[in-house]
């Protein structure tokens, strides 16, 4: 654990709202990401993030990290996924027995956070290529040019026979429309 993890963890144990928000702030959307891989419904991963959360408020006097606080709350993730699966068993059509084990397997292969930092940043880039592709054929197309192949708004300009103001709209639009849509997956 390190020098800012130390501070931090000393405020939230405080009591510190501020700290507790930045937290959630910055770690909601891996931990979101991790529980609906794991649990395949985003009412039921919204729903352990919150759990955890609470959790995290409710016995903040009480931690003791012995790794990075990033690492605790993706345990404490993966903790309360296999809580929700092993109640959701016995529901018809939800998962057999079979399903949980592989469930906790894969669960203990993304405990590295290097793993867990890829299969966020993987799910990120097929959110973003399924807005993009709902994006106006003109807007996708400059889009595309600009992110996927690095020109820049004068060479889409001059490829699309387009001003450049209107290339740089277009970006402009895309990115909002990106942003906004990203925006309400996380909540």
């Amino acid at each position: 654990m390190d020098i800012d993890e130390t501070i931090i963890l000393q405020k939230l144990k405080e009591g510190d709202c501020f700290t507790f928000e930045h937290l959630f702030k910055i770690y909601h959307p891996r931990l979101f990401s991790f529980a609906r891989r794991i649990l395949k419904d985003d009412s039921l991963a919204q729903e352990a993030v919150h759990d955890v959360f609470m959790r995290l408020w409710n016995r903040k006097e009480k931690i003791i990290l012995r790794s990075s606080l990033g690492a605790y709350l993706v345990a404490s993730t993966r903790n309360q996924c296999i809580n929700i699966l092993r109640m959701k068993k016995n529901e018809p059509k939800f998962m057999s027995e079979a399903d949980i084990q592989m469930a906790e397997l894969e669960m203990e292969y993304f405990q590295d956070e290097a793993i867990l930092d890829q299969l966020i940043s993987d799910d990120l880039r097929e959110r973003i290529t399924g807005i993009v592709s709902e994006l106006p054929d003109q807007q996708q197309q400059v889009f595309r040019l600009s992110r996927f192949e690095g020109l820049s708004s004068k060479e889409i300009s001059e490829k699309l026979n387009l001003s450049q103001r209107t290339v740089e709209t277009h970006i402009y639009l895309a990115l909002k429309t990106i942003r906004e849509k990203l925006g309400n997956l996380k909540g």
